[in-house]
């Protein structure tokens, strides 16, 4: 599918539910808030790309510059393999990714993968054995990219993240982004009842369906993100809903 339509465009057709006032002050913002919401409570395939290839180093732990490439626009990670490429066809081996990972002194083939950001690395767990390394092995996968970020100067010229086909439901989220930038009750609100359940209302309401919409047509429905929490994406919704506030 193509992308043809800016953020200037879409903020044209929603002009007639906003106020000018709000929707000229704030049209960047309206812009990053509803990507950035758009962007966090699903996986959708334009949030991620390829993590870059790099060979683990034998006996160490961290993984990061100068000689491995850290993606400038590195999010998270999504899936991790440690790839034996002299087999035929070449053995991939899923490294579960975790929050943390202890420091060790003990060598094995790793097992575990997290991404530390006060040092910029990655981490393996255990520390790389001497016989793991290049050019026989590799560590591979997925990442979330960040969210593309628009300025009061580009918004009329930068493309919509989503397909064309998305435009609707992304018309959904950036309303509720405008209304609850100007404090519009029209934003509505998400809250719990004694069970833990949310419930969403107004336009919060409208922008979490169609989110949910566009996840079904991709397939991602059901599934889990790649750290926490065990249920489905959409189940009961709490996930979803979670991710809502600002």
């Amino acid at each position: 599918m193509a992308k043809t339509i800016t953020f200037g465009q879409a903020l044209d057709l929603i002009r007639s539910h906003v106020s000018p006032k709000y929707e000229d002050g704030f049209a960047a913002s309206i812009c990053n808030i509803a990507t950035a919401k758009a962007w966090e409570v699903y996986d959708f395939r334009e949030t991620l790309a390829d993590l870059p290839p790099f060979y683990p180093t034998p006996g160490g732990q961290y993984h990061g510059a100068p000689a491995v490439v850290i993606p400038s626009d590195f999010m998270g990670l999504r899936e991790a393999y440690l790839v034996y490429l002299a087999s035929n066809p070449p053995r991939y081996q899923p490294l579960p990714i975790v929050k943390f990972l202890k420091d060790t002194g003990v060598e094995s083939i790793p097992r575990d993968i997290c991404y530390d950001p006060k040092l910029c690395s990655f981490k393996l767990f255990p520390r790389v054995t001497q016989s793991v390394g290049a050019p026989q092995w590799i560590v591979t996968g997925t990442y979330k990219r960040k969210p593309p970020r628009v300025t009061a100067e580009n918004y009329n010229t930068t493309l919509l993240p989503f397909d064309d086909m998305y435009l609707y439901n992304f018309l959904e989220v950036m309303k509720w982004a405008a209304f609850n930038l100007s404090g519009d009750p029209r934003a509505g609100e998400i809250a719990a009842d004694k069970n833990g359940n949310y419930r969403a209302t107004g336009q919060c309401a409208k922008a979490i369906a169609a989110l949910a919409d566009m996840a079904a047509n991709e397939g991602l429905e059901l599934g889990d993100p790649a750290i926490a929490p065990a249920e489905g994406l959409v189940g009961n919704g709490n996930y979803l809903f979670s991710q809502w506030y600002l």
